[in-house]
């Protein structure tokens, strides 16, 4: 499915959210919290699920901050492809300091 990219209200910035249509959410049988895979002209970028605007409704908004904007090469107005993404827990986090 594809939606047009609006910005992010700047109180939910930085969080990993996805505020869609909720007419989009559900058609594609989506919950809050649920993890979509964002797909734009040069990335991929993973976010949760997050109840879109009310005046959103039945327009095909995607709100996304700037970092998820930029991950897919996403800019306002740009329209994506999402999907439902399976993500699991980690089973261990490896950290590397530079040399």
């Amino acid at each position: 499915m594809k939606l047009t990219v609006k910005p992010l209200k700047q109180k939910d910035a930085g969080r990993g959210l996805a505020a869609i249509d909720r007419a989009a959410v559900g058609e594609m049988g989506l919950e809050a919290g649920d993890y979509v895979r964002i797909e734009g002209r040069d990335g991929t970028a993973i976010a949760r699920v997050w109840p879109g605007l009310p005046e959103d409704q039945g327009t095909g908004v995607i709100r996304i901050d700037g970092h998820l904007r930029h991950q897919p090469e996403a800019g306002i107005a740009d329209r994506v492809e999402f999907e439902k993404a399976e993500v699991s827990a980690a089973e261990r986090v490896t950290v590397a300091l530079p040399q």
